[in-house]
């Protein structure tokens, strides 16, 4: 995975690298990734988060709803969780993280995940487990049928200046793309200058070639 990140950056020139949430159930807040970690922290690279289908499905339960319409939605929070409750946000402050859908459960269930967090801190006065702070550190794409309902309760955590346009091509059909790109156009829940923001100008600020 180094020998890769290295090849991408440096031979490729790509503007970051893609992660899934887990491989083979190893997340991304797994020690054995630490090596990886500490080579994108050194470079300040760009590392955008994308969901796969769970390691472990409970069968028989949901098995006709398709698996991106509520799993991919677990997977991100369940993969930012692992990584908060590892202090990974925190030992590699430099990543540049992007979670996906904006930020899936994360904004609906921040104030719950705090107060166990809370718990985890007074046990280990060492650990900093703060997931306040570390959905701050990171941005979000609003990919994903996400003006209806999660920008808006995400801007209640998170600064605007961490939100990004997300198309989710490939994986939603492009017709679907098109309007959803005109539903955060013609939103009444962010401001003009949001919407900027939203667009473009937060994607100059974290990639400067774009200008």
């Amino acid at each position: 995975s180094i020998f890769e990140a290295r090849y991408c950056l440096d031979e490729l020139h790509a503007d970051g690298v893609g992660l899934m949430t887990h491989y083979g159930g190893m997340y991304l807040g797994d020690q054995r990734l630490d090596e990886l970690m500490a080579e994108l922290d050194g470079r300040g690279a760009l590392a955008v988060m994308h969901p796969t289908q769970p390691a472990v499905m409970v069968p028989d339960v949901n098995e006709e709803i398709p698996v991106p319409a509520f799993e991919y939605f677990v997977e991100t929070t369940r993969a930012f969780l692992n990584m908060v409750q590892n202090d990974t946000f925190t030992r590699y402050p430099n990543i540049k993280w992007v979670i996906p859908h904006a930020g899936a459960f994360l904004c609906v269930l921040a104030d719950r995940f705090e107060s166990f967090a809370l718990m985890l801190r007074f046990a280990d006065p060492d650990r900093r487990a703060d997931i306040m702070e570390d959905m701050v550190h990171v941005y979000y794409d609003v990919a994903g049928f996400s003006e209806q309902k999660q920008v808006e309760m995400l801007l209640r955590n998170v600064d605007a200046s961490h939100l990004l346009y997300g198309s989710d091509t490939p994986y939603t059909d492009i017709a679907a793309c098109v309007g959803q790109a005109e539903a955060l156009e013609n939103t009444e829940k962010l401001t003009a200058a949001q919407k900027q923001m939203l667009f473009s100008d937060n994607a100059k600020a974290l990639l400067p070639k774009l200008r």
